[in-house]
């Protein structure tokens, strides 16, 4: 997918000699402080962006959920789900974006416009949006951001079930290395510097994985976020993990 990729924003250098692929059916997650690229990488993974060295291959067919739900205001809940299809619904359609809408936690709400939707309702809207086409590449901006720790790790599954059920392969970009850990199959994370760096932090396979894999999976990726790069496949010397950072009131713009 990713081949030698680099980019250069503002005159910032966010990363750079980027090669990545993300199989069928499997998680990439993508972490970083704000502004490390991962919105940008995100962007260049479904072909709404070109990198400015390297090539990336993107299937014709991506989901895309945003950082903001970008919700058609005039639209019902159900409307801006099958409006990705791009073209008129049949029952069929309208079936399956009803039961989206279900397995999102969000029944009964498919005829409320988003004025009347709260943020996370809103957000969940956005994801089942991103579904409805069942696509190859299933590209998810914080997916779970402005939902509450209640809904969270049950929305989380939920993506993760319906990603598998279309053979999608799935980039995730969280600022939460308890999330990366539990959702993913391996991670990506960047940090910004004057030679911008990229890590690779393999886990154990999401069938095999305890929590307390999940444990020291959260806390190798908290020391590459923090510091140097983890050794082995969890980082020996890894710090404790303190849990999902605050919200970014000011967003990820990159």
């Amino acid at each position: 997918m990713f081949r030698g990729v680099g980019h250069v924003l503002g005159g910032k250098v966010l990363f750079e000699d980027v090669h990545l692929d993300v199989p069928p059916g499997t998680v990439l997650a993508v972490l970083g402080p704000s502004g490390s690229g991962k919105s940008t990488l995100l962007r260049m993974a479904a072909g709404l962006s070109r990198p400015l060295t390297g090539t990336v291959t993107a299937p014709r067919g991506v989901g895309y959920a945003f950082a903001e739900p970008r919700l058609l205001p005039w639209r019902t809940a159900l409307d801006n789900v099958v409006f990705a299809l791009g073209r008129r619904p049949r029952p069929p359609d309208l079936d399956r974006g009803r039961a989206l809408l279900a397995r999102l936690g969000l029944a009964g709400s498919e005829g409320a416009r988003p004025g009347r939707l709260s943020t996370g309702m809103r957000q969940r809207v956005s994801l089942a949006r991103a579904l409805m086409p069942a696509a190859p590449l299933l590209v998810l901006d914080e997916p779970t951001s402005a939902l509450d720790v209640r809904l969270r790790e049950e929305v989380s599954t939920a993506l993760l079930a319906l990603g598998a059920d279309a053979a999608s392969a799935v980039l995730w970009a969280t600022h939460d290395p308890y999330e990366a850990a539990r959702v993913a199959d391996e991670v990506l994370v960047l940090t910004p510097a004057e030679r911008p760096r990229h890590t690779f932090v393999p886990l154990v396979p999401r069938g095999r994985r305890t929590p307390e894999d999940t444990d020291r999976a959260a806390r190798a990726i908290t020391l590459a976020l923090t510091g140097p790069s983890p050794t082995g496949a969890y980082g020996a010397a890894a710090a404790p993990y303190a849990g999902p950072p605050a919200p970014d009131p000011l967003g990820e713009h990159t």
